[in-house]
Formats: C-alpha cells, structure tokens, sequence
C-alpha cells in the first residue's frame, strides 16, 4: 500500500498529539505495562496496563514483538514519515527541474536548429525512465 503525502501528514499531526517521549514496556508473570518517558519528569507516564492474572478484563496483553512493534511506532514512526515528506518535494522538485530541461533542450533544438548528441538525449530520456518507473512501483504496478 503506497501512502499517499495525507496520510504521511496525517501520522505526523496524530504523531504530535499522542504522549510524547520514549515509549516502552515491562512485562512480568502478573501485568504488562507501557510507559513514556518524559525528559525531565520525575516518574515515566503510564499509558498501558493490562493484568495478565486474576482481572476478568484482562483478556489480552502483546507479545514481546508487537510490544516492540509498538514501542519502535512510536519513536520512529514520527522520523520516517518527516523523512517520506522531504523525499516527496525533493521528488516535487526533480521533475520541475526535468521538465524544464527538456523544454529548454527541445526550444534550443527547435530555435537554432541544433541537434542534441546520442549521448544528451540518451541522459534526458534514463531520467524521464526513472521517474516513469518511480511512478509505476508507487502505483503498485
């Protein structure tokens, strides 16, 4: 599933609102927990804290991978989706450059009749493949 620049955008606004700080869990034969940890508090903030005995309510605890999987989330997920938006509008940015690139190679072609060598257009064209290909696996094709 290909992220669309929203959703990315999105992660990182609910990023912003959810409990800050490192998050990470404990687990024992009685209770899973997970906490954050504030720099500067004097405790870490609980945020989860499921009973493994004796609480009929206490149906359902993660494993050490989803609780890793969680944890990980949390203090990584922010800095990826900061890192899918910056290679977003680098991506914004390449094809502006390439499309003008190609209209000043056709105008100066078209304009004083000089022909671009094999090798000119053979680079304008691998690039225009590549961004071509970007777009197909983004698409899921």
């Amino acid at each position: 599933m290909a992220l669309t620049r929203e959703q990315v955008e999105a992660l990182i606004t609910a990023s912003e609102r959810a409990t800050g700080g490192e998050w990470y869990f404990t687990e024992d034969e009685r209770t899973w927990q997970m906490f954050a940890e504030f720099g500067g508090m004097y405790a870490p903030h609980q945020i989860i804290k499921a009973p493994k005995k004796s609480k009929e309510y206490a149906e359902y605890w993660p494993n050490q991978v989803t609780s890793e999987f969680i944890t990980q989330s949390r203090n990584i997920g922010p800095e990826i989706a900061q890192w899918a938006l910056k290679l977003d509008t680098e991506n914004r940015r390449m094809r502006e450059a390439l499309d003008k690139l190609l209209e000043v190679a056709c105008g100066i072609s078209r304009h004083t009749g000089y022909e671009l060598c094999d090798e000119e257009w053979d680079a304008l064209n691998k690039a225009m493949q590549a961004l071509a290909d970007i777009d197909a696996e983004g698409n899921g094709q």
